[in-house]
């Protein structure tokens, strides 16, 4: 399944099924994250439940500390 991240194609492993096992995939699942899906902000109790499509698009906002 292919699917945009941050504006990128990126083909899914077929294992890769919802917005949790997206943010695993991509080593966010610990982490403050704000997901957007195809244009909407999604709460993150809806993250396990919520299907990922082919042709979805996501942006994934993650926050990185320094100084």
């Amino acid at each position: 399944m292919t699917i945009q991240v941050n504006g990128k194609n990126v083909e899914l492993p077929y294992n890769i099924e919802t917005i949790t096992h997206l943010l695993t995939f991509y080593a966010l699942e610990d982490k403050p994250v704000i997901v957007e899906w195809n244009k909407a902000i999604i709460p993150k109790e809806q993250y396990a439940t919520a299907a990922i499509q082919h042709g979805d698009e996501f942006e994934l906002v993650h926050f990185v500390g320094g100084g």
